[in-house]
């Protein structure tokens, strides 16, 4: 008979396997500690807000816009199974700047949530994915 530190590790690993290695529960927790990692200002809070499907948001360089739009998509994507998102900007060497760069920043502390993949895209498990 399995004592019960046995039978729960057994769990563990049938469940870990079943779920493609990652343990659920410190997914979440790494799904909370990422977005603790964002406390938006009053119109970046009237952005995530809107429920428009679309949504013109401009102002002043450095008023957090891209910042906003990144932060949206992550939500989105880890709400979202199947989930595509985009950002754009005019040049690549803009798009790595102001998107890329950080994004893997905030990443690499939370690799069970997701990673840079070289082909251009950020890759959150369950084909979520920020292009």
């Amino acid at each position: 008979m399995l004592e019960y530190d046995e039978l729960d590790s057994l769990l563990s690993l049938v469940y870990l396997e079943a779920n493609g290695g990652v343990d659920e529960f410190e997914r979440q927790r790494d799904i909370t500690a990422l977005l603790n990692l964002y406390t938006p200002q009053d119109r970046q809070i009237l952005f995530h807000d809107s429920t428009c499907r679309q949504i013109i948001y401009g102002g002043a360089a450095g008023g957090g816009k891209s910042h906003a739009c990144r932060w949206d998509l992550i939500r989105l994507a880890l709400r979202n199974p199947g989930f595509q998102g985009y950002l754009f900007r005019r040049t690549r060497k803009m798009l790595l700047g102001t998107h890329i760069r950080p994004l893997k920043r905030v990443l690499s502390k939370f690799p069970l949530l997701g990673r840079y993949s070289e082909a251009g895209a950020v890759q959150i498990p369950a084909a979520r994915q920020i292009q």
